[in-house]
């Protein structure tokens, strides 16, 4: 009988874990024998486990550049250390997904932090950028040349244009705000350089990428070449998704047609496709969705995000082409425009048996309600488009109840100091959708949504049917925020399967609303997040401290930036619940819903944002 467990079974089982860095990292120190078992698994995603970008994990790297690689960084005056410990593993060697967005955003901290100590030399911020670019190929065509097991490539350069420099500043708000004239010719200038980079890498390393089943590309010029060289090497991509900007892209004179061609010959080119994606790029989709109709066999996963449907003369054929993909697991059509029941018409049929997760939220921009009031003088509080979407019931009531996962959005935004008290919010989905979702989807696990009043009955009626929900996410309408019968009814009803509970409710609401909500919720939750509440002191704190004590499951609290509490009130809820975080909504979609980024707090009396 063995000892231990083989090394095969022992990996499986850490690949289980492979979003879980603790779990791993504590597996380190088990023995050598397991050590050496994790550490593959460990490394195969070091940028994406690393809650922010570190310095120490880019000088781990430092110490397999060769001499070539070395002499060419100190042209760009990099120094790069001798190591002076013995390297146990072959870390490059075990990488197994790859974004340059990522490995770019790590090496300039790692060379901030080597400047600030006297290891690098100062530049200006002209040649910084320079000598990151250099480093930062330098170190793709390391992970590349180590091995051809790279799984997952993400070489969207418009990532860039978002990506915080060392000040904390979005690049793109250097080139001023996108209406003005010189903000297009300035991006573009300034992405060139990280384009012809991306083609350098791409030519210099085509040989490794022969096991690819995951890429990204978009708004870069050179894409259709890019795309050309991958079409003749990868035959296995599982996801492919493409992400543009539409600001680039509609006023880029200089786009080259053929990467629609491309996009075509890529996606027909690849032997089981199952996951699709594309965000902006509205033009693309008669290309895309031509080429799509030779996978709807092997389709599971398909997103549309920030898609203006009113710009495609065949936007039925979208849907079409959708309703067809009859194996399609997860759904997203994320911020589109023109959605209407024409456009979506096919979905009546559509019959997705194996559907866990939709996500559809239709784009609305609350600006136009804002000058609407200020023009008219008519406090508006919703959009005025009444379309039925009665397709989109049709879908959801034909899933045999498989959803698990629904999201329709949520509104972040509120002005109480706006005339007239307007508010604005949105109102979809429509009360037939939410009929049809509390008699057909009992075994939901998540539940994302807006709350009217004219949809609290459905909402109410759907939280007492189901008995598996675990995460509910909501905002309200602004009416709703102060009604104490809204709160005591929402809160008896609220499942006691839930464990994570997200309100998104600002600027403000009353401290006895958390009194009406904890009386009356007997459910375990493990997480509670207040996103956009920046008002919550040390009195809501301590109510909802109090709620933590009775129940004793509470790890983890998440509150918005620039919140009103104080040392000692935090050291006080600290006794009773485990992390207390600090999250700061971003810019950024997750399967077509904005995302928070977080900074876990684990010591008392320790608060910081990110």
């Amino acid at each position: 009988m063995l000892p231990f467990l083989p090394p095969e079974c022992l990996q499986t089982i850490f690949k289980l874990l492979k979003d879980d860095k603790k779990s791993l990292h504590s597996c380190l120190f088990v023995n050598k024998y397991w050590c050496s078992c994790v550490v593959p698994t460990l490394w195969s995603r070091p940028f994406e486990l690393v809650s922010r970008p570190s310095g120490r994990l880019i000088e781990t790297y430092t110490n397999f550049f060769n001499e070539k690689s070395k002499e060419l960084l100190s042209s760009h005056h990099i120094i790069i250390k001798p190591t002076s410990k013995p390297i146990v593993f072959d870390y490059p060697r075990f990488i197994r997904s790859i974004r340059y967005h990522n490995v770019y955003d790590f090496s300039s901290v790692w060379l901030h932090e080597a400047i600030c100590r006297g290891q690098q030399k100062h530049s200006s911020s002209f040649d910084r950028t320079n000598i990151l670019r250099a480093f930062s190929k330098e170190l793709i065509k390391l992970f590349l040349h180590k091995n051809s097991a790279v799984e997952d490539l993400s070489f969207n350069v418009v990532r860039f244009l978002i990506v915080p420099d060392l000040s904390g500043n979005s690049l793109i708000h250097r080139f001023g705000p996108p209406r003005e004239p010189s903000y297009v010719k300035r991006a573009l200038e300034y992405l060139s350089p990280f384009e012809e980079d991306l083609l350098d890498i791409i030519w210099s390393t085509k040989t490794f990428l022969t096991n690819l089943q995951k890429l990204e590309l978009g708004a870069n010029k050179n894409d259709d070449s890019i795309m050309k060289i991958l079409r003749n090497v990868t035959k296995n991509l599982e996801t492919l998704e493409f992400s543009f900007s539409s600001e680039l892209r509609d006023h880029n004179d200089e786009e080259d047609p053929g990467i629609t061609v491309m996009m075509q010959d890529l996606i027909e080119g690849q032997n089981c496709l199952k996951k699709v994606g594309i965000s902006q790029g509205s033009h693309h989709i008669p290309g895309l969705i031509k080429a799509l109709k030779c996978h709807v066999n092997t389709l599971t996963e398909i997103s549309f995000e920030k898609i203006n449907f009113d710009s495609i003369t065949s936007a039925q054929e979208t849907f079409e082409m959708i309703s067809s993909c009859y194996n399609l697991e997860k759904l997203v059509i994320s911020d589109c425009q023109g959605l209407t029941n024409d456009v979506i018409a096919s979905l009546n049929t559509a019959i997705f048996v194996n559907l866990k997760t939709l996500i559809f939220t239709k784009f609305h921009n609350p600006i136009d309600d804002i000058f609407r009031a200020f023009i008219t003088g008519m406090p508006q509080t919703i959009n005025a488009d009444q379309e039925t979407m009665e397709p989109l019931a049709n879908l959801i009531s034909g899933t045999n109840e498989s959803l698990q996962i629904l999201r329709f959005g949520r509104s972040s935004l509120y002005g109480r100091e706006l005339p007239y008290d307007f508010g604005w919010g949105t109102n979809f989905p429509p009360e037939k959708i939410m009929e049809v979702i509390s008699l057909s989807c009992p075994n939901l696990t998540l539940f994302e949504i807006h709350i009217r009043r004219k949809i609290l009955p459905q909402v109410l009626n759907l939280l007492k049917s189901t008995n598996q929900l675990s995460r509910f996410i909501f905002s309200a309408e602004l009416d709703l925020v102060d009604e104490e019968d809204f709160w005591r009814d929402l809160s008896m009803h609220i499942p006691v399967s839930l464990q994570d509970l997200t309100i998104s409710i600002g600027p403000i609401f009353w401290l006895v609303v958390l009194h009406w909500l904890f009386e009356n919720v007997n459910c375990n939750l493990e997480t509670l997040q207040f996103p956009i509440s920046t008002f919550i002191d040390d009195e809501y704190l301590c109510i909802i401290a109090q709620y933590a004590k009775r129940m004793g499951t509470m790890k983890r609290l998440a509150l918005s930036t620039g919140t009103k509490i104080t040392p000692k009130g935090l050291s006080n809820a600290l006794r009773v619940i485990e992390d207390i975080t600090n999250i700061e909504v971003t810019e950024g979609y997750n399967g077509g819903i904005p995302y928070c980024k977080a900074q876990f707090v684990s010591s008392p009396g320790i608060f910081t944002s990110t």
